[in-house]
């Protein structure tokens, strides 16, 4: 007897298919893990329509360690504005902090959604926030870079002279703050919104001979040269030791031993509602240059 449904569910057949490949003999209900701090993993991204043909980025990631080690955790991050206003916001932050420059969504987007799949071996520091059976995954940090298709900066180990340019091209911003710190470039990153800029920055530093630091005393001029004194260094240890606070208060993972540095950098990818702060809390954030993540 055939179904008055029988051509809708032809159509249902070849979906159905990929469900039982990826889903296998599985059973039981959809499981969320409770809110909190987790390691991540073995992330992977689809570039996706919703029903109402919207794109969004739609994120799979397992907890690695704990009681829930082993669950694939699913999102998804809007990119139109009018089914969600922020985010575009939320999307730009997570690659920066993976280490990815995506200038056109249209030309970049697909490409560095595959370098992501390719790797595998990058790990996460993330809050995991659960609500109406749903998790939303927000990632603090990355613990371990992982390989990837971007290749790392070679450490020249402190070479008195210039060795071969890397590929700086290649390299996200954060391989580019990492070729600067093991070769002493004296390149302030923090300075520089665009990263082609921050290129031409270390190809100059690069290129100038290197002074042997053994063999020469004269003192540095310019901001290197100039020494904190005691009283600054207490009141950066109290800045930083409000700031890991201030994190551990929200629900942020952040670790006691973290830099000043460290901590400003996690905290800038949140925002804070204003009326949720206290008033101290405010100050301390606009002291560290982080006004524009309160709301």
């Amino acid at each position: 007897m055939a179904s008055k449904y029988g051509r809708k569910l032809n159509k249902l057949d070849t979906s159905w298919k990929k469900t039982k490949d990826e889903h296998g003999e599985s059973t039981g209900g959809f499981e969320t893990v409770p809110s909190g701090n987790y390691v991540i993993g073995k992330l992977h991204v689809e570039l996706e329509e919703d029903q109402n043909g919207c794109l969004r980025v739609a994120r799979s990631q397992t907890v690695l360690e704990g009681d829930h080690a082993g669950f694939v955790v699913k999102d998804r991050m809007n990119l139109d504005p009018s089914i969600a206003p922020r985010g575009q916001e939320f999307m730009l932050k997570w690659l920066n902090l993976l280490g990815y420059q995506v200038d056109s969504l249209s030309e970049d987007l697909e490409s560095t959604l595959e370098a992501i799949n390719e790797n595998q071996e990058a790990t996460f520091a993330a809050t995991i926030k659960e609500k109406d059976n749903w998790n939303n995954v927000y990632y603090n940090k990355v613990l371990e870079e992982g390989g990837g298709a971007q290749p790392e900066p070679e450490n020249k180990g402190g070479e008195e002279e210039a060795g071969e340019m890397p590929d700086l091209d290649a390299m996200t911003k954060r391989q580019l703050k990492k070729l600067i710190e093991e070769n002493d470039l004296g390149v302030n990153a923090e300075e520089y919104t665009d990263d082609d800029d921050l290129r031409d920055a270390i190809d100059m530093a690069w290129k100038k001979p290197k002074v042997s630091k053994a063999t020469t005393k004269e003192k540095p001029v310019g901001r290197a040269s100039r020494q904190a004194s005691p009283k600054a260094g207490k009141d950066d240890e109290k800045t930083r030791k409000a700031l890991f606070d201030l994190g551990d208060a929200f629900g942020i993972s952040v670790n006691e031993d973290d830099s000043l540095a460290q901590l400003v950098k996690t905290l800038k990818e949140f925002t804070f509602k204003k009326k949720e702060l206290e008033a101290k809390e405010v100050e301390l954030l606009e002291t560290v240059g982080l006004s524009e993540i309160i709301k």
